[in-house]
């Protein structure tokens, strides 16, 4: 996990996502300019829009990361099928958040291309965007 002021985020799969980017722009620059990589937390109760920003300049400058009331954020929880809930921990200075960790990856009209699956290695992602490009999907 990473922290970003009082803020708790977890970092792997955004770790995941933008070195996939990384690795994509080594072989295809271009292709890795039309990819924007997005986070949207699902604790918009700590995850701040200052807490988001500072948090997404770790990783990558292309990274947008959003949050909302926790009415949008659950809307957009479930309008990707999302699980999060907020667990209490005896042994944590603060309570944690429990959620899935799934990749999206959304064509530019919005629409569902495919996903990947928790602990998918950077080079699985970048060659999908690679695949997905050629056959048009993400152009």
């Amino acid at each position: 996990m990473s922290r970003s002021g009082s803020t708790v985020i977890c970092s792997g799969t955004t770790r995941r996502a933008t070195a996939a980017l990384d690795l994509l722009a080594q072989s295809d620059a271009a292709l890795a300019r039309r990819v924007v990589p997005l986070l949207i937390t699902v604790d918009p109760e700590r995850d701040t829009v200052e807490a988001l920003a500072a948090y997404a300049t770790h990783f990558h400058e292309s990274l947008v990361a959003l949050t909302g009331t926790r009415e949008e954020v659950a809307a957009a929880a479930e309008a990707y099928r999302v699980y999060y809930a907020k667990v209490e921990d005896a042994g944590a200075s603060d309570y944690l958040v429990d959620h899935s960790t799934f990749i999206f990856l959304m064509g530019p009209d919005g629409r569902y291309l495919t996903h990947f699956p928790p602990g998918v290695t950077p080079e699985a992602i970048a060659e999908a965007l690679k695949a997905k490009a050629a056959g048009g999907a993400t152009g």
